[in-house]
């Protein structure tokens, strides 16, 4: 194998390969093809460089409505889970879970004031205070019967069934925001790596009469449109629906009510590639795969081939992304 890695055919053989992945990795256009940010980023440029056709005006104020209605869906759920965890919440008088959970060696005590020793007296707050009701409801109507109700019924406590449990529920729940935090960040480099100009998305080739689709360049204040309408939402975005969802794992009892918020809060990021799944026009999917297929990292050898300085300063610009 040393022997066959030296020889010149392999070198090509492995350099093709190792391009072909190159392309495939740092392609930001085929990132952005399932989501609505790709979309109101590309589709725009294409009517810009077409001279703006009627039918391109109407697919670019589609996905830009697509993306007001991501925006509205995704910020009322955000919404409703603040309303839930900073009004509805105190409002029944659900305290945080902090560490209310078993542990003989510790002999904690919850928040009835009770040691936390056996398992089976653990609840969630519904039955928890539930229990709690239905004992001081006897109280109430046997007041003469207080001390032996007392000794009788035990309410339980409130208490988390699994540390465990909370801690991977939790790295999972973080491990797939990373992801789309670096997605963002992939996004934002892509635009400021990208050269500020008037650069054609598409152009008609003459030898076969049909249109070349490529990532060409961007005037600047379409990069501060999308900056202020897509990048920088989609951040803030992020950093809520974390914020959230770490509130609500952590202050969730169960094992299966854990697992499944983790994975339920993580929908509300994905609710993008769902409309766009459900409502975006082939038309604007075809026109992203293509433009998603012309762009290609440049090996050593292309700058011999360019002659155009706006080519060389695109191509300069494919390799500040690589190289980030």
């Amino acid at each position: 194998l040393q022997y066959l890695s030296k020889t010149k055919g392999m070198t090509d053989l492995g350099d093709r390969v190792v391009q072909d992945l190159t392309d495939t990795e740092d392609n930001p256009i085929k990132a952005l093809q399932s989501t609505v940010y790709g979309f109101a980023l590309v589709i725009p440029q294409v009517g810009r460089s077409c001279g703006w056709p009627w039918h391109i005006i109407k697919l670019s104020v589609h996905s830009y409505f697509l993306l007001l209605l991501n925006w509205v869906i995704q910020f009322s759920m955000v919404a409703l889970l603040s309303l839930d965890s900073s009004v509805w919440t105190p409002i029944s008088g659900q305290m945080s879970l902090c560490n209310y959970f078993v542990d003989k060696a510790l002999q904690q005590e919850g928040p009835a004031g009770t040691v936390l020793h056996e398992p089976s007296r653990l609840h969630d707050f519904e039955m928890w205070q539930t229990r709690q009701f239905v004992r001081e409801s006897l109280v109430a109507l046997f007041p003469d019967k207080s001390g032996e109700i007392e000794d009788q019924i035990d309410a339980g406590e409130f208490a988390g069934q699994s540390h465990f449990c909370r801690r991977l529920c939790c790295f999972i729940f973080m491990s797939a925001m990373t992801a789309e935090l670096f997605n963002s960040m992939n996004m934002a480099r892509f635009l400021l790596t990208l050269p500020s100009g008037s650069g054609n998305w598409v152009e008609m080739n003459s030898q076969v009469n049909a249109p070349d689709y490529k990532v060409g360049s961007m005037p600047t204040r379409w990069k501060v449109i999308n900056m202020i309408a897509i990048v920088i939402p989609r951040i803030v975005m992020w950093w809520l629906v974390s914020q959230h969802g770490v509130n609500l794992i952590m202050d969730t009892p169960k094992i299966i009510d854990q697992i499944m918020g983790a994975v339920a809060v993580k929908f509300i990021l994905d609710i993008d590639e769902m409309i766009v799944d459900s409502f975006e026009h082939p038309g604007t999917k075809w026109l992203m795969d293509r433009i998603g297929n012309a762009w290609r990292q440049p090996s050593s050898m292309d700058y011999v081939q360019l002659e155009d300085n706006r080519d060389v300063e695109l191509e300069l610009s494919r390799r500040k992304f690589t190289g980030w």
